[in-house]
């Protein structure tokens, strides 16, 4: 959280959009405004067996209900916290070393909305994956009103699915970081 002049900014990455303590967070700090972005993605379920393991049908039923999930956590974050939400989302495939071990490459396909959201959760404009690049623009107002959702109880405020919790946040996603994603932090672009 921080000011931009008399606005009170904050921000959530990623999963923090669909995590009850960043909601809670936020809302204690009273933000006006919450900017946001997210890489949010499915595999082909075929890849995703071969990588993780499970079935295609239950793989591609987990990443329909992913893509509905992560499509309304800005305007959940919106209802929660009585701030306006401005999220970016990245679009199109991404080719990347393969989950979990980071030796193959394997194509992801981006499925979150770039999304502007007033303070009551409404929608101001959207721009869906599937549309490709592109820039959302729309009007609100940058001040806290009060929630009209309760967060309620638990960590998430999507359904975390088996495969969800498997993929993300159980060991998988740590042992990933450690191993592939660390070693690049030191890289600068040149």
């Amino acid at each position: 959280v921080f000011r931009v002049g008399s606005t009170r900014v904050g921000v959530a990455m990623c999963w923090e959009l669909a995590r009850k303590r960043t909601d809670r967070r936020l809302r204690e700090n009273r933000v006006d405004l919450i900017l946001g972005a997210s890489g949010w993605y499915g595999l082909e379920a075929k890849s995703a067996v071969e990588a993780i393991g499970g079935t295609e049908d239950g793989w591609r039923k987990s990443f329909k209900q992913g893509r509905l999930d992560v499509v309304d956590a800005p305007a959940r974050l919106a209802k929660m916290t009585g701030a306006a939400v401005i999220h970016a989302n990245l679009v199109g495939e991404n080719w990347s070393p393969r989950f979990p071990s980071g030796l193959k490459r394997i194509c992801r396909q981006f499925y979150g909305e770039s999304q502007i959201v007033e303070r009551q959760g409404k929608v101001i404009n959207n721009l869906p994956s599937n549309a490709g690049e592109g820039i959302v623009v729309g009007d609100i107002t940058p001040s806290r009103t009060n929630p009209v959702m309760p967060i309620g109880e638990g960590d998430w405020h999507i359904q975390m699915t088996p495969a969800l919790r498997k993929f993300w946040y159980d060991s998988l996603g740590r042992d990933y970081y450690i191993k592939v994603t660390r070693p690049h932090r030191g890289l600068v672009a040149r």
